[in-house]
């Protein structure tokens, strides 16, 4: 285990999967509108390499010892967490205490190269990653591009990671 990179494997827990499926899926599913909020914009942004689409509109992240489903939808994105796994940790780790459109209306009007900037990644958050997987990440990102480092790190985490067992299978 290195410091916290984590695998994630298909063992399929039919414990979870039925608390998750109790009450239907309101129990399982945190909503947030999509206008400050862009999964494939954050995805691509280079801050994160342990993320990935999955799907047509499904991504799966790990974040520390963590998994979590993504899907977008057209004015929204749902996060297949409870409200309290949203609580405990990804609604920091997304920093969605922050409202960023004020950061945007607090742009000086006149500022058009920033305005400009502001708009085309509006969707972008700064995540609240590990330290020290961002150290890592860091240094293997030096003279690389995201597919390769993206590669190195599952490859560091299959080697070196623990696996999270999770409700429906593995990435």
């Amino acid at each position: 285990n290195i410091h916290g990179l984590c695998i994630v494997t298909k063992e399929i827990n039919l414990q979870k999967k039925q608390i998750y499926r109790r009450n239907g899926m309101t129990e399982t599913m945190v909503t947030i509108q999509n206008e400050y909020f862009s999964i494939p914009q954050i995805c691509d942004s280079g801050q994160c390499f342990r993320m990935e689409k999955t799907g047509d509109h499904v991504y799966e992240l790990v974040a520390g010892n963590r998994y979590l489903k993504i899907r977008i939808e057209e004015n929204e994105t749902v996060l297949e967490c409870t409200r309290e796994e949203y609580e405990e940790f990804w609604k920091s780790y997304f920093d969605l205490e922050s409202r960023y459109e004020d950061y945007i209306s607090g742009i000086d009007e006149h500022d058009a190269y920033l305005k400009e900037a502001a708009a085309f990644g509006k969707g972008i958050r700064i995540l609240r990653q590990d330290v020290w997987e961002m150290i890592i990440t860091f240094i293997l990102s030096q003279q690389n591009n995201i597919p390769r480092i993206k590669g190195m790190i599952r490859a560091l985490s299959r080697r070196y990671g623990r696996k999270i067992e999770m409700p429906d299978g593995i990435i």
